[in-house]
């Protein structure tokens, strides 16, 4: 069989809506229109792993990036890349093309260009929050890996509040990494 060689890493809930916090999935399962997309261009998923469901489960409510900016989350997040890393290591000095990596603008773990932010402590009851330019914890620590193992390769974040709306945004984004 032919491997077409080319993979594109994706933010856990664009394959696994199940995995965000409850009530903000904004479709049933993965997002159709992107899996569709790749499928069709015949570009390989490699799904990254969820740092907050992997650190604070299912059950787990909204937090800001300042809440996750503390030395333990840091620590899984960097955990959770060193095992990624090393299997895109293996891709690329094999000849594979990592087209990029599509994230979701919006989250304080998986934003590329736009993360949440909320100065508060404490139960997250009416809470303010507002969206900001900043990269996510997990996406920092996944961009700064790539760039120490001298692999370079794109990111590009998916609106958030509406993905489906900015689809035409990363379909021509990952045409123009293809090659």
């Amino acid at each position: 069989m032919h491997r077409g060689r080319k993979i594109i890493l994706l933010g856990h809930c664009l394959l696994n809506a199940n995995c965000k916090v409850e009530g903000l999935a904004l479709y049933k399962g993965c997002l159709p229109e992107l899996v569709s997309f790749l499928a069709s261009n015949e570009i390989a998923i490699y799904q990254l792993p969820c740092p907050e469901l992997t650190s604070h489960g299912l059950n787990r409510w909204g937090q800001t990036i300042e809440q996750y900016d503390n030395p333990f989350y840091h620590h899984h997040c960097a955990t959770l890349v060193e095992k990624v890393m090393r299997e895109i290591k293996e891709y690329h000095v094999n000849g594979y093309k990592i087209v990029g990596v599509i994230g979701l603008d919006g989250s304080p773990s998986c934003g590329v260009d736009i993360t949440c932010s909320g100065d508060w402590k404490g139960a997250p009851k009416s809470r303010p929050y507002h969206m900001v330019k900043g990269t996510g914890i997990f996406m920092q620590h996944l961009k700064d890996s790539a760039q120490r193992e001298k692999i370079f390769f794109p990111f590009k974040g998916i609106n958030e509040e509406n993905p489906s709306s900015s689809m035409a945004e990363i379909k021509k984004f990952i045409q123009s990494h293809l090659y």
